[in-house]
């Protein structure tokens, strides 16, 4: 039980850890209350991938749009959550760790593809976990699309509504 309890302690700390970095990217801004999202998740991302002890190799294709600070920081933590689940499930220290992000935006939302090169996930016997918990939380009531699966690795695809 301690062993459990410590690991459920440091990935808590981590969390806390990359959401406070988004936080800070987030409201490093001016006071129009609009921040550059190309800008602040290619900076999220590169944050965050620092964090880990492998190499990842990110491909980054972020269409540029100004968005409301609470739009980013929702978006944010969907990537965060995303990021740290293939690090978490898919990345390991001797391979070649691959993660792709693609965001894309148009008529009122935004469009996010975030892939990585791992062994994908068993949908069957897939239980929900913190960061699964904090996705669904951010895209409640915003998204008309959230699709899982597998192609060459895990694929998540959401649609975010903007109005």
């Amino acid at each position: 039980e301690y062993e459990y309890t410590s690991m459920v302690l440091l990935t808590t700390n981590s969390h806390l850890s990359r959401l406070k970095s988004l936080c800070e990217l987030v409201y490093q801004n001016d006071i129009s209350g609009l921040i550059n999202g190309r800008e602040c998740f290619s900076r999220l991302v590169h944050k965050i991938v620092e964090t880990f002890p492998m190499e990842i190799e990110t491909d980054l294709r972020i269409q540029n749009v100004d968005l409301h600070m609470s739009v980013a920081e929702n978006l944010g933590v969907i990537v965060n959550e995303l990021l740290t689940n293939s690090v978490k499930f898919a990345f390991s220290m001797n391979c070649e760790n691959r993660f792709r992000l693609e965001m894309s935006y148009g008529d009122h939302r935004v469009h996010i593809v975030v892939s990585d090169n791992g062994p994908g996930f068993d949908s069957e016997s897939m239980k929900p976990g913190l960061g699964t918990e904090l996705i669904m939380a951010s895209i409640a009531n915003k998204s008309e699309r959230y699709i899982t699966r597998n192609h060459g690795g895990a694929v998540c695809e959401i649609e975010y509504d903007l109005g």
